[in-house]
């Protein structure tokens, strides 16, 4: 079974492991389903709560911290005769179809429908549920756990099949060239032992990336828009990139004292916040991922007032105005800044 165009779109900020799950599920099981829900931020997980309760409506959950937020819960539904179907009867052959793809691809998963309260259509990410691969390279592994590792190496095998076929082969000769291993198009130790290093991700870093990990932690477009604009003009990345190496605010003891793409200052305890971070997360002060989280960390702590009131814009004017408090509240070079912006604003979908 293909995804059909209305489940590739609710799957656009879903985690990608759970992505993965889906689409596998969709070759293994005979019974056509759709994704009817993905990634929610928390304002909208508010607002579902609020049915039936403050708002008119039936209940139709019951938690405001759902794991759709974030991007960890998918919700299907299963189609015949190209229409949804709620008669539970189609429900189990689906479940079933995600827990076998999820334990062919090492992705722990929870499905509602295990549930005391069963919630037949819910499959959620549970990472403590995973099966780790064997320790040694290549130990234990089928050639579809081959074929995965392909994929997240970026190197499209074709179908997670199982079958040594010329796509495969292809896929694995060109994974060895690139690692300069010797080009035998076969799965041997050598290259099994590299694909099971972590996949690098060649997007890390860049706007574009930067913009959607703000979305994946639950912040409007336009916040995820503005910051990710002033992170750039901050760290002296120019219209294409951001320097999260970047230090600033030389004084005159002749030292800087603002680092990081958003140049937080150590005169005032917020660099060491972001190197303590760094520490509890055992990476590097300046990672990418660190230094996102620890923006993200500040706006629902020490600068949850203006988290709130860039969520609250309806604007991307009114983001960027509330974003450059956060930064400098005399905004120099504001114009620049919301040209950064604007290019984004044009370069990202809207959702």
């Amino acid at each position: 079974m293909q995804l059909n165009a209305a489940s590739e779109k609710k799957l656009a900020r879903v985690k990608p492991d759970l992505v993965s799950v889906v689409r596998r599920a969709a070759e293994l099981t005979k019974q056509a389903f759709q994704i009817v829900q993905g990634n929610r931020t928390q304002a909208e997980q508010n607002a579902l709560y609020a049915q039936g309760r403050t708002r008119p409506g039936n209940i139709v959950t019951w938690t405001k911290n759902s794991k759709h937020i974030g991007g960890n819960a998918i919700d299907f539904a299963a189609l015949v005769n190209n229409k949804i179907n709620w008669d539970t009867k189609f429900y189990p052959p689906i479940a079933n179809a995600f827990k076998a793809a999820a334990k062919e691809l090492g992705v722990g998963i929870v499905a509602g429908i295990d549930w005391k309260t069963r919630d037949w259509g819910h499959i959620q990410l549970e990472p403590r549920a995973a099966t780790p691969k064997a320790p040694a390279a290549g130990k234990g592994w089928t050639l579809s756990d081959v074929q995965t590792a392909l994929n997240k190496h970026g190197h499209n095998p074709g179908p997670v099949d199982g079958i040594l076929g010329k796509k495969t082969r292809a896929a694995l000769t060109a994974f060895q060239k690139a690692k300069g291993l010797p080009e035998t198009g076969a799965p041997d130790k050598a290259t099994t032992d590299e694909l099971a290093k972590p996949a690098a991700d060649p997007n890390k870093g860049t706007p574009r990336w930067t913009y959607q990990r703000f979305r994946d932690l639950g912040w409007s477009r336009l916040t995820s828009i503005a910051l990710t604009a002033n992170m750039q003009w901050e760290s002296g990345g120019g219209a294409k990139a951001i320097k999260w190496d970047a230090h600033g605010d030389k004084g005159r003891d002749g030292k800087f004292h603002s680092h990081g793409a958003s140049q937080w200052n150590d005169r005032h305890g917020r660099y060491q916040g972001l190197l303590e971070l760094a520490a509890e997360r055992g990476t590097p002060w300046d990672d990418p991922e660190t230094q996102v989280r620890y923006m993200d960390q500040e706006l629902r702590g020490t600068e949850k007032g203006i988290g709130k009131q860039l969520e609250a814009a309806t604007t991307l004017k009114d983001a960027m105005k509330t974003a450059l408090k956060f930064w400098r509240p005399s905004i120099p070079h504001a114009d620049k800044r919301n040209a950064l912006a604007a290019n984004l604003d044009k370069e990202i979908p809207d959702e």
